[in-house]
This record gives structure tokens, sequence and C-alpha cells, in this order.
């Protein structure tokens, strides 16, 4: 029940990632990363089918045929986000943000299959775990990263209201009022 629990919890995360890159304009800027994403939703969408119908057979093709995918992306993704920050003369923190977090990522997903295979991880219960820990953490450090990437902007505007003049009088009107 844990391990249903945190599936659903890492589908989530996922959606809402996938959501935020594309409400942000992020895919314009790395569109490896979107397709990671977009690949990821659709083989949680596809796995809660399959279970949905008892198939859970099939789940470990599904799982497989995933693997390969997801690092693939994944691998191209971090290629894409390197290449970019380095050709821009500026800092670009969607794709500074992408390589770090799928870097991650696949750090733990490859620490975790070495120990799965030296014999450190014997149970498919903590292989999950650490797989489902693996993924959750990055994931939710980028979507929070995502969600604030235009928090200077908003800071600047901000300022800029604030030394506005109509703005001015409009506060030195109210605070008339109240006191």
């Amino acid at each position: 029940m844990k391990a249903l629990a945190f599936w659903a919890a890492c589908a989530t995360v996922l959606f809402a990632l996938l959501l935020v890159v594309l409400a942000a304009g992020v895919h314009r800027r790395n569109w490896c990363f979107a397709a990671w994403l977009g690949s990821g939703v659709a083989v949680q969408l596809g796995a809660a089918c399959l279970l949905a119908l008892g198939w859970q057979r099939a789940l470990r093709y599904l799982g497989q045929a995933d693997e390969w995918i997801a690092v693939g992306l994944a691998l191209g993704a971090m290629v894409e986000a390197v290449i970019r920050c380095q050709r821009s003369g500026v800092r670009d923190e969607v794709n500074l943000t992408v390589a770090i977090g799928l870097g991650a990522i696949l750090a733990v997903n490859a620490v975790q299959t070495l120990a799965a295979r030296q014999g450190f991880i014997a149970t498919s219960e903590l292989w999950t775990w650490f797989r489902n820990i693996g993924f959750m953490g990055p994931a939710v450090w980028m979507l929070l990263s995502f969600s604030n990437i235009d928090f200077g902007r908003a800071l600047r505007v901000a300022r800029e209201l604030m030394a506005s003049p109509k703005l001015a009088e409009a506060l030195g009107f109210a605070r008339s009022l109240v006191g």
C-alpha cells in the first residue's frame, strides 16, 4: 500500500512538473526535457490503466520499455541543457535547473542499479523505495525551481510599481483615510 501511495505521489509531481513546464514556456528552451516529462506522464497513465484492467504481466514490459525511453530522453535533455548553457553567454536558469535535476535523478538511478546488481538491495520493496526517493527529491526541487524562475522579474515589477508616483499618491490617500 505504501508503494502504491508513493507511486501516486510521484505521478502527481511528474504531472504537476509537466504543467508548470508547459505553462512557463520551458518546453521552448529544452524540448527534450518536455518530451521526457510527457513520456513519463504517458507511462504513468498507461500503468494505471494496466493495473485497472488487471494486466500485471504487461506492466513489467511497459516498465522495461519506459526504462530505456526515460534514460534516453533524460540523457538527451541533459546534453541539450549543457550545450545551451555553454552556448548562451548569460546564465540560463532553465537549462541549469534541468541539468542539475536530471543529473541527480540519473545519478541516484545509476547507484541504485549498481547496488542492486552487487546484492546490496535484497528486496524489491527496498529497490522501489530507492527508485521513488531518487525521483521524488530532484523532481520536487525542479518543480519549485521552475515555479519560481520568474520570481526575480516579479520583484522588479513590484519595485517599479512601488516607485510609481501615482501609486505613492494613492497609498498616501489611503493612509490619510485610515489614520
